[in-house]
């Protein structure tokens, strides 16, 4: 697997320490024992053509080599059961079924 690199904003005004996206992405990583670098931006990076490429709406956290949910989360148990539990979770029940309710409704139509 390619080397991860999470990036996060360089400054955070005080009350948002700690709440910053990439934290949740970071504790995932550790969990896993997954290995990662950060790449540090300022907020006014966000807008520029370079950062666009990592993520096209501008916002962080970003990614050079993306996870996603599949079999790759299986081969790491402590974040397998992070997984099982949070999905099992009833807001994260009822946010998926809201999520896939709004992609029903705005599915394309065949032409």
């Amino acid at each position: 697997m390619d080397r991860i690199t999470v990036t996060g904003f360089r400054r955070a005004p005080p009350f948002a320490h700690g709440l910053v996206r990439d934290l949740r992405v970071r504790w995932a990583l550790e969990e896993a024992g997954l290995p990662y670098e950060v790449g540090l931006i300022d907020f006014g990076d966000l807008d520029s053509s370079a950062y666009r490429r990592k993520h096209p709406f501008g916002m962080v956290p970003a990614f050079e080599a993306l996870i996603r949910h599949t079999d790759l989360v299986a081969q790491f148990p402590v974040l397998d059961a992070y997984v099982k539990r949070c999905e099992a979770q009833p807001a994260f029940q009822k946010a998926l079924r809201d999520q896939m309710a709004d992609y029903a409704r705005n599915a394309p139509v065949a032409a």
